[in-house]
């Protein structure tokens, strides 16, 4: 079997992110990356070779992407109703009402706190609205 790079992988989950309907709330929004990273993931490798990884501490040397962890989660700054979840390549934010959005990181920004995250549109892959239609960065989530 050939491996599908990573990259395209990703691009897989962002495709399949836009394809579904926008969440009403974080619980649902989060349901739907974790499931939109399992499908694609699962075409990849198979579901049989699914692991979860019950801490983020040590090395992970499978091959396979997962949903960020609870306890990779985090409040931000000046946005009460987001959370942010920082994972090795990306940073991952959902808000109370479902707005999603996914940025690459800067490798030497572990924390991607280089930059303003609002400010960061050269390194987002996906903006998704709330069901009301506004982002992560909309004044309701303040």
């Amino acid at each position: 079997m050939t491996m599908i790079p990573k990259s395209q992988r990703v691009r897989m989950i962002v495709d399949h992110l836009h394809n579904t309907p926008p969440a009403s709330s974080f619980i649902e929004a989060y349901a739907t990356l974790f499931y939109a990273i399992a499908t694609v993931e699962d075409k990849v490798f198979g579901p049989e070779s699914y692991v979860f990884h019950a801490t983020l501490l040590g090395e992970n040397n499978d091959p396979r992407m997962y949903a960020p962890h609870y306890e990779s989660m985090f409040k931000v700054k000046g946005y009460s109703k987001v959370r942010i979840f920082i994972t090795t390549c990306h940073i991952t934010f959902v808000s109370t009402s479902g707005a999603l959005e996914i940025q690459s990181k800067d490798t030497a920004d572990k924390y991607g706190e280089g930059t303003p995250y609002k400010e960061r549109q050269g390194r987002v892959l996906i903006s998704k609205p709330d069901s009301q239609g506004d982002s992560v960065w909309h004044s309701k989530n303040l």
